[in-house]
């Protein structure tokens, strides 16, 4: 929205005007949908009527849930693999990639344009949907496949664009499904919690993952600093790199981000909720949840 609109805001004169305003427009847009959610959201399932709130209580509970570890591991892991790897890319794509190649491929495929004073430049769309029936899976087949097509990003020659591209759509096809699997999944835990406990602690099951989510990022940043610190980058505009740091770049795109995302699939072998468990644990829930009393 901000970016598609930033080519009309500058026919208004002032250099910094047009920013002002497109980030303020985002930013109270941003804002009321926010607001229309906090106020609009209801609990999915509400906990059983003769709960009691107790905090250390859920705390155990959630604490001592094998698929909420797994799940927990596995998203530190997914979040520092996202992390290291899109802010690696910035590396990849400055030091190594072959700037005149890869105009080249752009130009050939009609994105490349020369704006002009009060050009709307060009706007690039890419959206796609997947649908999955069973998430036991599908998930771990997904992420699989995402972590090889990472991997594969070591192989290409710095010319070689038209690869790069290609690795970079299978692994965001691979991908893609499973963003809504996972939050489909921390909700099957919170039903997991409620089934063996008696007790609903949806609340601290998703706010145990998303800190996993907010450190995974945090994690993943640093582990990139350390490696091409390690391997010798010399920041900068411009810097001379290095043939090891160059290495280091690549390496920092492809196997080790790849062998992290591997980690995350390995905590997917915890993960005990399949399509048949819980079809057997929805049924016998709300079986619990017609019950006076409960």
């Amino acid at each position: 929205l901000i970016g598609g609109a930033l080519p009309y805001m500058r026919r208004w004169g002032s250099s910094n005007l047009h920013y002002f305003v497109a980030i303020s427009a985002g930013v109270f847009i941003g804002f009321v949908f926010l607001v229309i959610t906090f106020f609009s959201t209801r609990e999915r399932i509400e906990p059983p009527a003769s709960q009691k709130t107790d905090t250390r209580q859920d705390i155990k509970d959630v604490f001592g849930s094998v698929p909420w570890r797994a799940m927990f591991i596995l998203t530190l892991f997914i979040f520092i693999t996202l992390a290291m790897w899109g802010s690696a890319m910035n590396y990849y794509f400055e030091n190594y990639v072959d700037a005149g190649a890869l105009y080249a491929f752009l130009d050939r495929l009609g994105l490349v344009a020369m704006e002009t004073d009060g050009s709307a430049g060009y706007a690039v769309l890419n959206a796609f949907g997947l649908v999955v029936n069973s998430s036991d899976k599908a998930y771990e087949v997904c992420l699989s496949l995402t972590a090889i097509f990472t991997a594969l990003f070591y192989f290409p020659g710095k010319a070689d664009v038209e690869t790069m591209f290609v690795l970079n759509f299978l692994k965001s096809l691979a991908y893609a499904p499973t963003v809504p699997l996972l939050w489909a999944m921390i909700a099957d835990v919170a039903d997991y919690s409620e089934y063996k406990n008696y007790r609903r602690a949806t609340g601290f099951v998703f706010a145990g993952v998303v800190f996993a989510l907010k450190a995974g990022l945090g994690i993943g940043g640093a582990i990139l600093g350390f490696l091409l610190s390690g391997f010798g980058y010399v920041s900068g505009i411009g810097a001379e790199q290095s043939g090891t740091a160059i290495r280091g770049i690549v390496l920092s795109s492809s196997l080790i981000p790849a062998m992290i995302f591997g980690m995350g699939v390995a905590a997917l072998c915890f993960y005990p909720i399949t399509k048949k468990y819980n079809e057997q644990m929805q049924a016998e829930l709300a079986d619990r949840r017609s019950k006076a009393g409960y």
